[in-house]
């Protein structure tokens, strides 16, 4: 069983990984979250493959005891704890290790924090041979486990049919465009006048001249070109709309949609999560991706799509004593020709893990 205290795409990374120990361990695979948090994958999805639903209510007979320290990975066995800390996990059992011995009398097994380790299984001499032989590769394992294990649900559909109709035709150049700026201008999260000080739509130009050079190095004769664009920020939305126009796709929020937090905190949890579930989706059906490298969001749609040299990663120096110059010249640097993708052992490296 797959338990995070988290958001939405850090909650689907981890929720593959555990899906494939389950599959390679014959387990039968259960997800949720945590009692602690107003959420439930069953408000947005679907299961067409597995039942992964926690009908038998197991989430609530786990003893969910806060680990602090290097046992904060920690796998429960229903009230008891085995002592899998993170480095043992990541470093040994899930790269070298037989995992059906780890925890083989237990009944149920739980894990309740974790970075991703499905790259990891591909060096794992135990399994390597038996991923391949089911088709998987490190670089659609995670593409294959969304799309097997969800399906968006029609509430989900309801509130972005023109998105989902906009998304759909496969002649279409689509190129997703994910800027996350909480983490930089807090401020300016939805108060527009304080976003025409704070949030200048110029810092953020280097998403968008990202994905111009995309369109300019792949788009082909008369074949339409979209850009899809996800924000935290509703401002920056609106600016990005009046400048960008009809080749712009973008949600406003409103009737049905809801910018907050996904897990936590929302004014209206329900509304947020299935938004978020159906803008991750969406995002996964766009071609190339240009997305913020702090934030798992728009790589787990990305990773979703299961493209090839499809994935550029914009940073940007969070620190209080970077001054805006140094962020700039960071962000003028990249380059987004055909040899400037993102490489996914990359993308893992520098973040929690794939």
């Amino acid at each position: 069983m797959s338990v995070h205290h988290a958001g939405l795409a850090d909650s689907l990374v981890k929720a593959v990984w555990v899906f494939y120990y389950a599959l390679l361990t014959d387990r039968a695979f259960l997800l949720g979250f945590p009692p602690t948090q107003d959420a439930h994958y069953e408000w947005a999805y679907e299961g067409p493959n597995v039942n992964w639903t926690d009908s038998d209510n197991v989430l609530a007979r786990v003893n969910y005891t806060k680990l602090t320290g290097p046992q904060e990975s920690g796998v429960y066995l229903f009230n008891d704890l085995v002592s899998w800390d993170s480095q043992d996990t990541d470093a040994k059992m899930f790269a070298d290790g037989d995992l059906a011995s780890k925890a083989e009398q237990a009944e149920t097994v739980v894990f309740w924090k974790g970075s991703g380790k499905t790259f990891a299984l591909f060096d794992n001499p135990h399994y390597k041979k038996r991923l391949l032989a089911m088709g998987l590769r490190p670089d659609t394992a995670v593409g294959c486990a969304l799309n097997f294990l969800f399906e968006p649900n029609a509430a989900v559909k309801a509130v972005f049919e023109r998105e989902f109709t906009s998304m759909s035709p496969p002649q279409v150049l689509r190129i997703g465009i994910q800027i996350r700026t909480s983490s930089y201008s807090d401020a300016a999260f939805f108060d527009k006048e304080k976003a025409a000080e704070q949030l200048h739509m110029s810092f953020w130009d280097a998403w968008f001249e990202c994905a111009q050079q995309i369109e300019d190095d792949n788009v082909v004769a008369n074949r339409q070109v979209l850009w899809y664009l996800l924000s935290d920020s509703q401002p920056l939305r609106e600016f990005a709309k009046e400048k960008f126009g009809d080749k712009l796709l973008v949600t406003i929020p409103g009737t049905g949609m809801a910018l907050g937090h996904s897990t936590w905190g929302a004014d209206d949890p329900y509304q947020s999560f299935i938004s978020a579930a159906g803008e991750n989706w969406l995002f996964g059906m766009t071609d190339y991706q240009v997305v913020t490298g702090a934030s798992y969001f728009g790589k787990v749609g990305a990773l979703r799509s299961m493209g090839w040299h499809n994935l550029y990663s914009l940073w940007v120096q969070e620190k209080d004593n970077v001054s805006s110059v140094a962020r700039f010249s960071n962000l003028q640097s990249r380059q987004c020709g055909k040899r400037d993708y993102e490489h996914l052992e990359d993308v893992s490296a520098r973040w929690f893990g794939i």
